[in-house]
């Protein structure tokens, strides 16, 4: 049996300026994102926004996990701020889609893997804050976004010890893919640090409950070199969440 993991859209606006498909809003995922859980033995759909969210109801009990992808920033008004330059603005179209995905992901008990923007929208979901920039509020001594290095920026993370996540890695430290400007500010409820970069900004976070696998990273595990040996083994996370929704899998279709 592969288990059906349900992978968030990114959105392309309306932009009438763009040649092809002008005008017209299109929704999309990243390919490697969506191969990375194909080789670890799921089956992978794309969820698409509905012209209304609750047409979502029908959709998440038929999955057997939930992936949060990165994307554009959440919103400051979700954690009720405002942003401080229009560019940090956010999409809320984009976090409302999330929001309720991660209401019926709680409601349905589905596994849950928030990439990069999508543990900031976890922690955002759990009514937490988010960082808007982390140069801006001098958090960050070296650089955790470059756009030309792009998917060979990393730097080091710090496993906390006792998490979920230090059990699958097995390890205390290792380098991660680093394309973020936002993180983690106040944790949100339910929810407690797994791993922290060197200056000390918050880098993954899991629930709390240890019967259901909820966890965000902020790094990139689908961009990692599996051949590389001081990075975080991407497959050992891969196979944990997968391990978790055929879990699910299994409980649904008893």
């Amino acid at each position: 049996m592969r288990p059906l993991i349900g992978i968030s859209a990114n959105f392309f606006h309306p932009e009438p300026h763009r040649r092809l498909f002008k005008n017209k809003r299109l929704a999309y995922f990243e390919q490697q994102l969506g191969e990375y859980f194909i080789r670890a033995g799921a089956d992978v759909v794309g969820i698409v926004h509905p012209v209304e969210l609750s047409g979502l109801e029908t959709l998440v009990p038929r999955l057997d996990g939930i992936v949060l992808a990165g994307g554009a920033d959440v919103s400051p008004q979700q954690y009720g701020e405002e942003p401080i330059v229009p560019e940090w603005g956010g999409d809320p179209y984009h976090d409302a889609y999330e929001l309720e995905l991660l209401r019926l992901a709680e409601k349905h008990q589905l596994p849950v893997l928030g990439v990069c923007r999508g543990c900031q929208i976890l922690n955002v979901y759990a009514g937490g804050s988010l960082y808007q920039d982390l140069h801006h509020f001098e958090v960050a001594k070296g650089p955790h976004r470059d756009q030309e290095l792009y998917d060979a920026l990393m730097h080091t993370v710090h496993l906390e010890s006792g998490t979920l996540l230090e059990s699958i890695f097995g390890t205390e430290t290792g380098k991660v893919v680093s394309v973020h400007h936002q993180a983690v500010k106040q944790l949100g409820k339910g929810l407690r640090v797994a791993a922290r970069s060197e200056e000390g900004i918050i880098e993954a976070i899991e629930s709390v409950e240890v019967d259901r696998f909820v966890v965000g990273v902020q790094w990139h595990p689908e961009w990692a070199k599996e051949d590389e040996p001081s990075m975080l083994d991407p497959r050992s996370l891969v196979r944990a969440f997968v391990g978790a929704a055929l879990k699910r899998a299994d409980l649904s279709r008893t």
